[in-house]
């Protein structure tokens, strides 16, 4: 997944940024790159609400369970670990980032 497509998908999926600035319809008809790099895709990128709002989207399912996995169904977890959520996907993004990565990098494993 791009830049640009993360951001659409967040915007598809309700996210609706709290940076002044942005114009949606600019950011539709092309000019999303120039937002991205004047703002900073940061912005976006560490956002949870856009990334909840790109899982809705996606499909991506729910969270593991806080309190640890004890009464989580063998089904469930299976089925979780085959399809992250929008958390653990944000997560693994911040340990990609920790470990020298960048967010282009790791969106384009998405």
């Amino acid at each position: 997944m791009t830049i640009k497509e993360f951001v659409e998908k967040a915007i598809e999926g309700g996210w609706k940024p709290s940076t002044r600035g942005f114009n949606y319809k600019t950011f539709s008809q092309g000019a999303g790159r120039a937002f991205l790099t004047s703002q900073g895709f940061e912005v976006v990128a560490l956002d949870p609400k856009s990334w909840q709002a790109v899982g809705k989207v996606e499909g991506w399912g729910k969270p593991l369970p806080v309190n640890g996995l004890a009464g989580a169904s063998l089904v469930a977890l299976v089925s979780e670990l085959s399809d992250p959520s929008w958390q653990n996907r944000m997560h693994i993004m911040i340990d990609h980032l920790i470990d020298g990565g960048t967010i282009e990098s790791y969106l384009e494993t998405l």
